[in-house]
């Protein structure tokens, strides 16, 4: 019998990591004093833990390794479970090729720059949400402000004439949707949005729609804070980010207002803004 202290120093393991794997139930002490609470092990316990840290060196979780630690799987089973950890490890590493990829690239800009990005853009998921909604074709690019607010006006006064209290009220949460697949400066394909609750009907006036927006897994995103004619300055960053990773846009851009004059009416001197762009879950390629 030897000490937990002993029993560390033999099979170069920590306490910390015993008196863990004990609490899990990987390994438990061959005794424990019942007057002390000290853990005493045994040597003939050393494979069952060589097991484990050659599991865990694999890759797999402590619940996969409990799973298979208490039982003896067949060669197929066996065979099986490393195939799948072989196909994660495969996933695992073009991540940590992409990410060294994003780090290479923002050491590159600020080495041209002299200064850290404008932006922090993060690639996240997206839930689906509920929305009532106004689309429009707006001629010139210089009057997507004023269209964008008649749309958004329109759904909110919909909204309050059916007594259907949008999310995040009294500032409600308003998104825009730009539809055209590329870029144009007239006729510009635009829905105007404000996220509700879970409605108990879809009917609506004509020109306006109920539906639940479709999530995504993968959306590129960053923060504006800010004079909105500056907001372009984000979009080409996302699409640059995009293209540079070798992620593929499955979507339209989603613009949501957090905070601002457009989505509560009080004076702010910083409206603040998510500009959302979907894309392809797995990347395309990696970036050069």
């Amino acid at each position: 019998m030897l000490k937990i202290s002993d029993f560390s120093k033999l099979a170069q393991v920590p306490t910390a990591t015993l008196r863990y794997y004990d609490q899990l139930g990987l390994l438990k002490p061959a005794a424990v004093d019942r007057f002390t609470d000290y853990r005493f092990y045994m040597v003939e316990q050393l494979p069952r833990l060589n097991r484990i840290l050659a599991l865990r060196d694999l890759g797999f979780s402590l619940d996969d390794i409990a799973a298979q630690i208490n039982s003896t799987p067949s060669v197929g089973d066996l065979r099986a479970l490393l195939t799948a950890r072989r196909a994660e490890a495969s996933r695992e590493a073009v991540e940590a090729q992409l990410r060294l990829a994003r780090v290479e690239q923002r050491l590159h800009a600020l080495e041209l720059d002299g200064a850290p990005p404008a932006y922090d853009i993060v690639l996240k998921p997206v839930a689906p949400m509920w929305v009532a909604s106004k689309r429009a074709l707006v001629p010139r690019l210089d009057q997507m402000g004023e269209y964008c607010d008649s749309l958004h006006t329109a759904v909110r006064q919909w909204l309050a004439s059916q007594r259907i209290r949008p999310l995040g009220f009294p500032a409600p949460q308003m998104l825009n949707l730009y539809h055209s697949t590329e870029y144009v400066e007239t006729d510009v394909d635009v829905e105007g949005a404000v996220v509700i609750g879970k409605p108990e009907s879809l009917d609506a006036p004509a020109g306006l729609r109920i539906y639940m927006l479709d999530g995504c897994a993968s959306a590129v995103s960053g923060i504006h804070r800010g004079a909105m004619e500056d907001l372009p300055r984000l979009a080409l960053a996302l699409l640059a980010w995009a293209g540079q990773n070798g992620r593929e846009i499955t979507g339209p851009v989603r613009e949501l207002h957090l905070a601002g004059q457009e989505t509560d009416g009080a004076p702010q001197l910083e409206p603040v803004v998510e500009l959302q762009l979907p894309v392809q879950a797995g990347p395309l390629q990696i970036a050069s």
